[in-house]
């Protein structure tokens, strides 16, 4: 990833890899994020799943664990969602699944994106409207893709804490 070009994976329809190689190069500062995230990520109080989030067992976790979600946004394309990746359905799935970790007083956090190009998602806008779910908006990040920074993405982290 820090070899390709504006260090961003791309896939094909065959899910392979198909970046080119940039400009981009291996830092301190890469190292720095490797050895924060590898000390972070060994704890004992952390486990990472990588797998669709309905085959979660929601009554295996307990009320002192917290379920980060960083799902594909639906108002997106990006490499999470191209290929028909992610669906209304799915995003209706993850409100439902969201819920039900409130119901069973699991702490959950959620990153998405309310605006991004112009589309917004209203039914995530919605959503958190209606269950009153605190939203941080990220108004000072500018999101850089390809060296070209999206000033109209609106950001957010929703979480029912």
């Amino acid at each position: 990833m820090f070899y390709s070009f504006s260090q961003q994976f791309r896939f094909n329809i065959k899910g392979e890899f198909n970046m080119p190689v940039g400009n981009d190069c291996f830092s301190q500062k890469n190292e720095e994020y490797i050895k924060d995230g590898c000390s972070f990520f060994s704890s004992n109080n952390v486990h990472i799943s990588h797998f669709d989030f309905r085959k979660l067992p929601i009554s295996k976790l307990h009320q002192n664990d917290f379920v980060y979600i960083d799902p594909p946004y639906l108002n997106t394309t990006a490499i999470y969602n191209e290929n028909n990746g992610w669906s209304s359905d799915d995003e209706l799935s993850l409100y439902k699944f969201c819920e039900s970790l409130n119901q069973a007083s699991i702490k959950w956090g959620l990153s998405n994106v309310f605006e991004n190009k112009g589309k917004t998602n209203d039914r995530l806008v919605q959503w958190c409207e209606q269950n009153n779910w605190n939203v941080f908006a990220f108004n000072k990040f500018t999101y850089m893709a390809c060296g070209k920074g999206n000033s109209q993405a609106k950001e957010v982290f929703i979480c029912n804490y």
